[in-house]
């Protein structure tokens, strides 16, 4: 135990550990907002929506929210509202950067299918074939299948068998150079079962899986990720905090407590950058949610592959209809109408004050993304503007197939 205390008290006189910012409340100055309408064809529609997020906003206390929509590959709609950063009453935008949590996962999946089609990586190969040299030999036989899918057995943060991982994954107060790096945060634990056999969400599974991409390229882990996806997406507001850019549209982060709201204590995310580390705004969100739709970007075989729910050992698909690297309902139902199919990938981030939201409908070739720079309690509270906004894009959609 005394190691973790001694880690501990390094943390503590580490400068990142300064603490939260006084509690203050949201500026009574008039509420910025901005929208873009990239296709007229949606202006109707992109005013309803900006309306709406406004609201939600408003309802809901947020500093900021934005969100983007793509059809057909292309943005046709982005909207923002509110203060990306209270202190300096800068307005929330469509450049605005958001720390996207889980969302990464979706991120991180979408260059593994890139290395897939490619021939460079297969789901079911051995990490053993990547690197020889995994701190864990439990290591070894797990495959990008079971890493992407949560099926590999390994812990999460709260059953974490490495203590000294636990103190960092709580502080967020030390920085490490590589994916490869982070993997000291729990390669110390035991898997917790039988690879193949259970399903246990964990952000310390897609760590792992990006170190052996990184392991497969002889690249930084993100230096594949702007190989593979931002730079032939053409997005140059995606990628990591500490990764050497000044991000200067990063927003301020902040912790809420009824209509009170702080700024969180730095948090240094290089501990996770695949799995919940990264940063974006939703309009390079939707971007990467539609490349998923476009056969020269990802081949549909992999899309189909890495989109179909995984089947556990005993033969069931797992308990959040959980694919590979997203999670996919292929039996889900318009809003409000179940004899209309409407099948959806999606995946959520929950960060260091900020909450992330990327859906694609492959049926209409749409994708939305919605973020926010704060954390609330019921997850739903956030991400159900998304279905609101579904609604008005849907059926213009339909009325423009019947034109």
């Amino acid at each position: 135990m005394a190691f973790v205390l001694i880690a501990f008290c390094g943390c503590v006189h580490n400068p990142i550990w300064n603490g939260y910012g006084p509690w203050q409340s949201l500026p009574s100055d008039k509420t910025p907002f901005s929208q873009t309408v990239d296709d007229d064809r949606f202006a109707d529609e992109g005013q309803q929506a900006l309306e709406t997020l406004k609201s939600h906003r408003e309802t809901h206390g947020f500093p900021a929210i934005t969100a983007a929509i793509a059809i057909d590959g292309a943005i046709v709609w982005t909207g923002a509202a509110g203060w990306a950063d209270l202190d300096t009453k800068a307005p929330a935008t469509r450049d605005t950067v958001l720390r996207i949590g889980s969302t990464s996962k979706a991120v991180t999946a979408t260059a593994l299918a890139r290395l897939v089609d490619s021939g460079e990586m297969s789901l079911d190969a051995p990490l053993s074939d990547y690197s020889n040299e995994w701190p864990n030999k439990a290591w070894n036989d797990l495959t990008p299948r079971q890493l992407a899918s949560h099926t590999a057995g390994i812990p999460g943060y709260e059953n974490n068998g490495d203590r000294f991982g636990q103190v960092i994954t709580l502080s967020g107060c030390r920085h490490y150079e590589s994916v490869a790096e982070s993997l000291a945060i729990f390669d110390g634990s035991d898997l917790i079962y039988e690879p193949g056999t259970a399903f246990a969400y964990s952000s310390f599974d897609v760590n792992l899986l990006g170190a052996a991409m990184a392991s497969s390229q002889a690249q930084p882990f993100l230096s594949v990720l702007d190989r593979l996806v931002f730079d032939p997406l053409g997005l140059v507001a995606s990628g990591s905090e500490s990764d050497g850019n000044d991000w200067p549209e990063l927003a301020q982060f902040y912790q809420k407590d009824k209509d009170q709201l702080r700024t969180w204590k730095p948090f240094d995310l290089s501990q996770r950058i695949p799995g919940g580390g990264l940063v974006s705004t939703s309009a390079d969100l939707v971007r990467i949610g539609s490349s998923w739709m476009d056969p020269a970007f990802i081949s549909t075989q992999t899309r189909e592959t890495m989109w179909t729910p995984q089947v556990l050992q005993n033969g069931e698909v797992n308990e959040q209809s959980y694919a590979i690297g997203w999670r996919y309902y292929p039996d889900a139902k318009w809003p409000g109408d179940d004899s209309r199919a409407l099948p959806f990938a999606h995946h959520g981030g929950i960060s260091k004050g900020a909450m992330s939201w990327l859906v694609v409908y492959p049926d209409y070739q749409m994708s939305i993304a919605i973020n926010i720079n704060t954390r609330i309690e019921n997850y739903s509270d956030f991400n159900s503007l998304e279905g609101k906004i579904l609604v008005l894009f849907l059926e213009r959609i339909e009325q423009l197939q019947e034109e």
